[in-house]
This record gives C-alpha cells, sequence and structure tokens, in this order.
C-alpha cells in the first residue's frame, strides 16, 4: 500500500513535467507501458492482503437473518413521513378580553374662567395637582377700579335720597297751599253769586288753586322719577357688588386642578381661556376609540385592568358606551371609570383589558386551525395519518382556541405546518418539548 501512495505522490509531483517529457520523446512508450503494469500488480497484491472476513460469501443462515430484519413497506414510508408537531385535546379556562387604548380625561371637566374682565391677576393660591374645596379661594383679582365704582353708585344713591327728601317737603308745602287756595275758592263763591265780591278776586283766587295744584303734580311727579333713578342705581351697585365679588375666583364644586393657566399679573381679556381647569370630584376615566364592529361587544359594567405609560396598574369598570359612530373614523367612545386617584395625569396615555366573555371548553393551539371555504377545519392524527376534521369554534384566549364541536378530549392534532399536509397524508407526531415552567412544577 505504501509504494502504491508513493506512486501517486511521484505522478501528482511529476505533474506538468512527466507529461512534458513524454510529449518530448524523453520517455518512451514502452517504458510508461511497463510502468503501469507494475502499478496494477501493487495494487492487486495489497487488495489480496487486505481481504476482511466480512468479504467472504455469506453463509445460507447469515442471508436469512439479513431478510427478517429488512424493514417492511408500511415502515419504510413511516420512517420517511415527515416529522410533525402536535398536541393533545383538553379542557381549558377561556378569558376572552378586547385591548382598548385611549387617553385619560377628567369625568367632569370644570371649565373655571374669569366672569370680569379688563383686570388683572394679583394672586394665585391654587396650583396643578391640588385637591380643592367648593369655595376655596383660587386666585385673587384687582379690585380697585371696581371699587371705585362702587363708591361712585354709593354716592349718587345718596344724592338722590336727598333729592327725593327734598321733593317731599316741596310736595307738602304744595299741598298745604293748595288747601288752603281751594278753601279761600270755595268761600268766595257764595259771596260772587250774592254780589259781595268782584269778578277779578274771584278769578285770582280761582288761579291760586289751578297753580297750586299744578305745582303739587310736579312735585309728585319729581318724587316718582327720583325713584326710578334710585331704582337704575341699585341695580347698577348690584352689578359693580357681584363684579366685586369675583374678583376672587373660587373653586365651584370640590375636585383635582390638572391645568392651571392663570399667571400673576395677567391682564384679563374679553374671551380668555379658563383660568383652571378641575376634575369634579376627582374623577378621572379612559377614552378610548373602539371600531363600530366591535361596539357590541362592549357593555356598562364590565370590569376591565388598566395600566399607564409610567407603569401604574389600577382597576377599572366600563361606565359609558357611546351610541354614536363617528362617520369619518368608524370609531366610537367608550369610557372606564377608575377609581380616585391623585396620581394618575390627564391627558396621559394608557391601556385596558376587557373581559369581555368567559367559558369552559376544549382547547387547541390557535395555530391548528385550518380556514377554508368550509369553514374552520383541523387535522387530526390518526394512526399516523392526518385525517381533515371539521370543528365550530368559540372564544380564543392565550394563544389557544375553544373547540364547540368536532373534537373529543384526548384527540391529537398538528399544531403547525397543516397547510403542507393533505388528508391521509403519512406523518411522525412529535410532541413539543414542555416549557421551563412546566419542567419546575
Amino acid at each position: 500500500m505504501k509504494r502504491v501512495f508513493l506512486l501517486l505522490v511521484l505522478i501528482m509531483a511529476g505533474g506538468v513535467g512527466f507529461v512534458s517529457a513524454v510529449s518530448m520523446g524523453w520517455i518512451k512508450n514502452e517504458q510508461i507501458s511497463l510502468w503501469t503494469s507494475q502499478a496494477q500488480a501493487i495494487v492487486f497484491e495489497n487488495q489480496t492482503d487486505t481481504q476482511t472476513p466480512s468479504q467472504v460469501k455469506p453463509t445460507p443462515d447469515q442471508i436469512e437473518s439479513v431478510e427478517k430484519s429488512e424493514p417492511t413497506v408500511a415502515e419504510t414510508a413511516t420512517a420517511n413521513a415527515p416529522a410533525i408537531t402536535v398536541a393533545s385535546v383538553s379542557e381549558r379556562d377561556f378569558v376572552a378580553k378586547r385591548l382598548l387604548t385611549g387617553s385619560l380625561v377628567a369625568r367632569e371637566d370644570i371649565l373655571l374662567s374669569p366672569e370680569v374682565d379688563n383686570i388683572r391677576i394679583i394672586s394665585i393660591n391654587a396650583e396643578e395637582g391640588d385637591v380643592v374645596k367648593k369655595g376655596q379661594e383660587l386666585a385673587a383679582l384687582q379690585d380697585a377700579k371696581i371699587q371705585s365704582e362702587l363708591a361712585q353708585n354709593t354716592a349718587s344713591l345718596n344724592r338722590l335720597d336727598a333729592e327725593a327728601r327734598q321733593l317731599q317737603n316741596q310736595l307738602v308745602e304744595a299741598e298745604a297751599v293748595l288747601d288752603e287756595a281751594q278753601k279761600a275758592l270755595d268761600r268766595a263763591k257764595p259771596l260772587k253769586s250774592s254780589g259781595y265780591l268782584s269778578e277779578s278776586v274771584f278769578d285770582q283766587r280761582r288761579t291760586a288753586v289751578l297753580t297750586t295744584r299744578a305745582r303739587t303734580a310736579s312735585a309728585r311727579d319729581g318724587l316718582e322719577l327720583i325713584k326710578a333713578r334710585k331704582a337704575e342705581m341699585q341695580a347698577q351697585r348690584r352689578d359693580i357688588e357681584w363684579r366685586l365679588s369675583k374678583t376672587l375666583v373660587r373653586a365651584p364644586a370640590d375636585g383635582l386642578i390638572f391645568q392651571r393657566n392663570a399667571r400673576v399679573g395677567q391682564l384679563i381679556a374679553p374671551g380668555a381661556g379658563p383660568m383652571f381647569r378641575i376634575a369634579e370630584d376627582g374623577d378621572i376615566e379612559l377614552e378610548a376609540d373602539v371600531e363600530d364592529f366591535r361596539m357590541a361587544e362592549l357593555e356598562p359594567g364590565q370590569r376591565t385592568r388598566l395600566s399607564t405609560a409610567g407603569g401604574m396598574s389600577r382597576e377599572g369598570v366600563v361606565r359609558l358606551v357611546s351610541s354614536s359612530v363617528d362617520t369619518a373614523t368608524r370609531l366610537g367612545k367608550v369610557r372606564i371609570a377608575i377609581d380616585n386617584d391623585t396620581d394618575l395625569q390627564v391627558g396621559a396615555f394608557a391601556r385596558a383589558e376587557v373581559e369581555i366573555a368567559k367559558s369552559r371548553g376544549l382547547a387547541i393551539p390557535a395555530s391548528a386551525l385550518l380556514y377554508g371555504p368550509a369553514g374552520p377545519r383541523v387535522l387530526r392524527v390518526v394512526s399516523d395519518h392526518v385525517v381533515a376534521t371539521p370543528v365550530t369554534v368559540g372564544l380564543t384566549a392565550d394563544a389557544f382556541t375553544e373547540v364547540i364541536s368536532g373534537l373529543n378530549r384526548g384527540d391529537i392534532v398538528v399544531v403547525k405546518a397543516g397547510t403542507f399536509l393533505r388528508d391521509g397524508d403519512a406523518v411522525r407526531p412529535v410532541s413539543p418539548a414542555p416549557k421551563l415552567s412546566e419542567v419546575t412544577r
């Protein structure tokens, strides 16, 4: 064997040189034939020396033993079948949940805006995040101008009262003069008819009565005018006092301040935005947008588990399901009430899982389902062959689907690769390895 190896090495080492030597005529064809014969003899000699007992012709008993150990056609087909992951049908609890996302909002958003214009803020007594009580002072506005208007109104009312007293005295005096003139006229009437009183004197007394009566009426009208002016001034006073009371901004209800826009020194202009935004009673909710075809799954009273972007988790309940859907987005509003919590921030992103249904039944991996024109089906494994079986499905949760009909407990189904198999194909069922959590139980 060593000589064969050396010969091959020499041939490979000669390489191109050997071929060139032959072509140039330096090596004769007779020499090449001689060397070839010697190499064949060496190879034959080595094969004879290294022959093993297994190369000896087998006995009849050995042939019969080998024939018995050969696999059948069915065994060969099963051995060549693809390995398929399978699972056993078992019972399981199902809790169907629907994930909702949205923003935290106040259940009742109170916009506290200033009710007086062209006035400055001189102090602020509340900040965002403060829990306030109804009537609590939140800010103060400058009231010097309103106080001046109130003083002017007070002076005007006092002047009207004085004028009213003066006219009242004039009225009393005019009534007294009228009474005296009327009596004088009454005495003059019989004297005139008897001829003891001249016509001119009688006319004077009658004129005096008419003049005094006019003065009395004028005094009465003056008093009525003063009363009307006083009523107008009193109405102005009430408006001034109301505006003066609004210079102290107070909380209209108990709640949580979640936004403050007021600044000290800010001039309150007409149409200005709210100074404070208050969540009444501190109630904060999740407002989520839901597709119109999922609205029927939700109803008030369903329990939820809510989590925020900051990692906080809270319990909640569906409070309101909108009865209308936006025609542009095809989304409806759902409100989820949350327990009173001052740590939650209005406007923050949040998500909630709503329990929409519960049941217990036969379960298969969701990946085992195949959908076609005839509906859902699975591939059962019976005697290492797949059998297409129609099923009726129910809830889906945690990567498992509930099977209402079509399967029995303990049936074996193909978990994956079902689309590559046909009814009747041979397979090698392989159960998935248990998870680490299942091994350590």
